[in-house]
């Protein structure tokens, strides 16, 4: 499943080329980790923002947009 084929005939019978399923795209992320000290349970908070760039400029679906992500790590 090389080359975003969806992995089921891999190629169009009349042009023999490769069905694209994914959107090319390029994403950078921009992070902020803070770590709360705890003796029992250290805990860090990681704050993310995710900028997707497509090459023509509009995202194909609203799942694939700018993210903003949040995540709590707590170490036992």
């Amino acid at each position: 499943m090389d080359g975003h084929s969806d992995g089921k005939s891999g190629f169009e019978e009349t042009a023999n080329k490769l069905i694209l399923t994914d959107t090319q795209r390029h994403r950078f992320t921009v992070g902020l980790t803070l770590h709360l000290r705890n003796r029992y349970f250290p805990t860090d908070i990681r704050l993310n923002y995710e900028k997707y760039l497509y090459p023509h400029g509009k995202a194909p679906k609203e799942s694939e947009q700018d993210k903003i992500a949040a995540e709590l790590m707590i170490r036992f």
